[in-house]
């Protein structure tokens, strides 16, 4: 009984931000429907916002290793959830890559429907790009991804952090939840994992180009 009604309210939660701040975040979306960027929607996996209470969770958890002056990238955005949960953490600046045009649109509505809620000091920015394609700048240091996309996708994606790590070299996190393709991640041997959490079934690791120990 308590696991059911814990349950229910994991669900409500995510009903209740978008009640309380006027953004929608909740509802499924194919791709199908979708007018999508670049040549990897075949790669790709339906849009589906990941839970508030673990996410709160994981961004608590993850905050005293989280480099300074953060600089989130949720890559394969969706909505926009995470860039705005990532506001209660201290990021500077939460930016969304997406490459569905509608989710886009509705990403930017309610980054500026949650900002006027909040005061948020957050800078937001929502790029349109095919996460593949995404030139990461020399700022950005914590890479989310929600299982967005498949190796041939994850290995771009990081071939483009690591040349960014090239040009400015500074410590940087890779948040991956639901991590199908850590391998990809694991074989590099440039990145390490730092930490695992398991919330309410969402399992994330922590990857890092510095290891704990130094």
């Amino acid at each position: 009984m308590r696991t059911t009604l814990f349950r229910f309210y994991i669900v409500l939660a995510d009903y209740f931000f978008d009640f309380r701040y006027g953004t929608d975040t909740t509802t499924w979306a194919t791709l199908d429907d979708l007018t999508i960027e670049g040549d990897n929607k075949d790669r790709s996996t339906l849009y589906q916002a990941s839970r508030i209470v673990p996410l709160k969770k994981l961004f608590n958890s993850i905050k005293p290793i989280v480099p300074e002056n953060g600089v989130l990238v949720d890559i394969g955005c969706g909505k926009g959830r995470v860039l705005m949960l990532a506001s209660q953490f201290g990021f500077r600046k939460a930016v969304g890559v997406e490459f569905a045009h509608e989710l886009c649109e509705i990403a930017r509505k309610n980054c500026a429907v949650y900002e006027r809620k909040t005061a948020s000091g957050t800078e937001f920015q929502v790029v349109e790009s095919d996460a593949a394609r995404y030139a990461v700048n020399n700022d950005e240091n914590v890479f989310f991804m929600f299982n967005p996309f498949d190796e041939v996708v994850m290995d771009q994606v990081l071939d483009n952090i690591t040349a960014s790590l090239d040009r400015r070299p500074r410590k940087i996190l890779i948040v991956y939840c639901n991590p199908e393709c850590a391998g990809s991640i694991e074989r590099r041997g440039s990145f390490v994992q730092t930490e695992e959490f398991t919330f309410w079934g969402l399992r994330c690791i922590i990857y890092s180009n510095v290891s704990s120990a130094q």
